[in-house]
């Protein structure tokens, strides 16, 4: 009989064991099994909190509400125990390194790759981040002021059994770097078996290049140009997969979605190293509440059994 809950339930049981304190304690044991995001001051005042508690309530305000720096001072007393100014906030973000918070996103990762085991299928896809700077085009030989947008690329990773998608590893950049760049530097990360799933974009010789290099499976939708003879593209082509292609591909767009829906695709930063690691935080945040659903439930599964006794094994 299967004791799969319902997916509504899986949520709810998110709320039953989580609380916003508990969710930064969580992003706090994560940042604290990393390194120093950057060194302390060995002269001057003593800093109100460590660097890793800085880096941990940095992303979980930016994660749970998209704060900006001033309700960051607001909130500091409920999670540091101290009243800390919100340039602090805005002069430590600037020190945290781009590379800390990659290495953070793919902790979350493994972990739930740890819980998950491997997944059925890799998807490559990135999505628009909106900012409020403005730059100058030409369109149609006229010039044209239009807002610049950055990019999130991503490697998701589906578990079909669980209908769960997250990220294994994300990437901000500006649209200098196309789609099939990004995935190439992703897998070139990450190199692992299994079924690789993209659009036309990605139907590159670099990015076929990466997947059959780590003998993967690449399901990608190929352009109407023929490949040349011998090449990476000509012997990926060959696994290509309609059925399995349309099956899955569409999945990623839950994750864009809901990000866009809890408005976490848009920020106030100006800086383009600001932007793209807010870029990687909200990679961070839709893998911190995927995590959060696995945990909340594996517990729930665990009270269920002992009580029970129907079942001794558990699916997580």
């Amino acid at each position: 009989m299967n004791k799969q809950p319902s997916y509504w339930k899986q949520y709810d049981q998110v709320f039953k064991n989580y609380s916003y304190k508990t969710i930064y304690q969580e992003i706090l044991s994560l940042a604290e099994d990393l390194e120093n995001p950057f060194p302390m001051h060995k002269r001057g005042r003593k800093p109100k909190a460590k660097p890793a508690e800085y880096a941990a309530f940095i992303v979980f305000e930016i994660i749970t509400e998209n704060t900006p720096l001033r309700d960051m001072e607001l909130d500091s007393e409920l999670f540091l125990n101290k009243h800390i100014d919100h340039s602090t906030f805005g002069r430590n973000y600037w020190k945290i390194p781009y590379h800390y918070l990659m290495k953070l996103l793919r902790l979350i990762a493994k972990r739930l790759n740890t819980l998950l085991g491997n997944c059925f299928a890799k998807i490559c896809d990135s999505t628009g981040i909106s900012t409020k700077i403005f730059e100058e085009t030409i369109i149609k030989g006229r010039i044209r002021i239009r807002n610049k947008d950055f990019k999130l690329h991503g490697l998701i990773a589906y578990h079909p059994d669980k209908q769960l998608l997250y990220f294994k590893d994300a990437l901000g950049s500006d649209k200098h770097i196309s789609d099939a760049e990004g995935a190439m530097r992703m897998i070139h990360q990450n190199p692992e078996l299994g079924y690789y799933l993209a659009d036309r974009a990605y139907d590159a010789e670099k990015v076929y290049r990466e997947i059959l290099k780590a003998e993967g499976v690449p399901i990608i939708k190929p352009k109407v140009h023929r490949a040349k003879m011998f090449s990476y593209k000509a012997k990926g082509r060959k696994h290509w997969h309609e059925r399995l292609y349309k099956e899955i591909r569409g999945m990623v767009e839950a994750v864009f979605g809901g990000l866009e829906n809890k408005g976490m695709l848009r920020t106030s930063y100006k800086h383009e190293e600001s932007i793209n690691k807010f870029s990687v935080i909200v990679a961070i945040g839709h893998n911190i509440r995927t995590l959060m659903r696995v945990k909340a439930n594996s517990l729930r599964f665990l009270v269920y059994y002992a009580t029970n006794s129907e079942i001794i094994s558990i699916d997580f």
